[in-house]
């Protein structure tokens, strides 16, 4: 026994794919806010949170930082200058930010300004 071939007129096809058109724009806007929310939250984390040792943790607040953000956002050139700052602390730094997947962006940030 064959079923019957179901009739869709084309206007209800075409109103199907602008709705599927809509639904794909509001998901990728929803998905890029939602990443977004995380990766601000990401930032407010201090040092410690993420697993950074007590010595790391130390030397960032002596050169004012305390969390991803305020990493994300320092004057490369003037954290160099900071009495307090060294380049095994750097290094450490900079795996640090690979490991949270930040490194590119951070080095984008850096060399743009």
């Amino acid at each position: 026994m064959r079923e019957a071939a179901c009739y869709i007129p084309n206007s209800v096809k075409h109103s199907f794919s602008i709705m599927l058109q809509k639904l794909q724009i509001w998901y990728t806007q929803l998905k890029a806010s939602i990443l977004s929310m995380l990766e601000n939250a990401k930032l407010k984390f201090s040092f410690l949170k993420l697993g950074m040792a007590g010595e790391f943790t130390e030397r960032a607040e002596k050169l004012g930082l305390l969390n991803l953000g305020d990493l994300m956002s320092v004057n490369l050139a003037k954290l160099k200058a900071h009495r307090d700052f060294n380049y095994i602390w750097y290094a450490e730094m900079l795996r640090m930010l690979k490991s949270q997947g930040l490194l590119h962006e951070f080095q984008k940030r850096t060399l743009e300004a």
